[in-house]
This record gives structure tokens, C-alpha cells and sequence, in this order.
């Protein structure tokens, strides 16, 4: 049987009570959740898109945040 559950939050208890496996982004399991994850091998390529309120596109901060986006530049930590 297959499910699809619309929410993160009813997915982990699912998964955690051993009635499904589910294919998740990491950031979508707390390391609380009860569950186990293992990364897909090869990775599984994605399309991410950045939604921008139209008045803000021009803004020099956005504009460089989604320069560093298409960029595919690795994130830097402060």
C-alpha cells in the first residue's frame, strides 16, 4: 500500500511506529523524531526555487542572495 501524507508531522509518527518508510529532506527529521535516516545513494537530484515578492527582487541584499543561489556556491558559516 502506498500513502502520501501532505505533512511532515504525521509522516515521522507513521514511520517511527514502523507502518511506512518515507522519503524525506533531512531537514524534515528532528534527530528527536524516533526515526533512522540513511542519505539516498546516488543523491537524488532536486529543483529548489526561491519565491520573491516583486517590490523586493531589486533590492542589492536579495539580489545577491539568488546570485549565490544560481551560483550553486556552497554556504559559508559566521
Amino acid at each position: 500500500m502506498i500513502c502520501r501524507f501532505n505533512n511532515y508531522m504525521i509522516t515521522l509518527p507513521h514511520v517511527a511506529a514502523g507502518l511506512s518508510v518515507a522519503l524525506l529532506p533531512s531537514l524534515a527529521v528532528p534527530a528527536e523524531s524516533g526515526v533512522v535516516t540513511r542519505p539516498l545513494r546516488p543523491a537524488v537530484p532536486r529543483r529548489i526555487v526561491a519565491a520573491v515578492r516583486r517590490q523586493s527582487a531589486a533590492q542589492a541584499a536579495v539580489r545577491v542572495v539568488l546570485d549565490e543561489l544560481r551560483s550553486g556556491g556552497t554556504p559559508t558559516g559566521g
